[in-house]
């Protein structure tokens, strides 16, 4: 998978470190609600609320409402940045096809 589901490096590195590891949480895919985040990571309510509000600012989260729960919001990457990174997924899977098919060309005129 690309770097952080499409997530730029430099952008990535400027967080900081409590907002990258409750992002790293949320790139695995499911939503979760803040207190979910806060028991996984051990950060206080606080934090967790401030780096999914800074995420969520910059557009790489999204809220959703949680129908278990109408009183607490779930929160999931950005359905833009999960584009992305299909979209370098899929182009990366067809390079290393394309090296592949080269590497066995090249391999056959021997």
């Amino acid at each position: 998978m690309p770097f952080s589901q499409g997530i730029r490096k430099t952008e990535f590195n400027s967080m900081p470190p409590s907002t990258k590891i409750i992002l790293k949480e949320l790139l695995k895919g499911e939503p979760m609600t803040a207190s979910e985040l806060q028991q996984l990571t051990g950060y206080a309510i606080r934090t967790v609320r401030y780096c999914l509000k800074d995420l969520h600012e910059n557009g790489l989260i999204e809220k959703k409402i949680n129908l278990l729960n109408m009183q607490k919001m779930q929160y999931q990457i950005s359905s833009l940045i999960s584009a992305q990174a299909k979209r370098e997924t899929t182009q990366t899977k067809l390079k290393t096809e394309q090296l592949k098919s080269a590497v066995s060309k090249f391999r056959g005129l021997k």
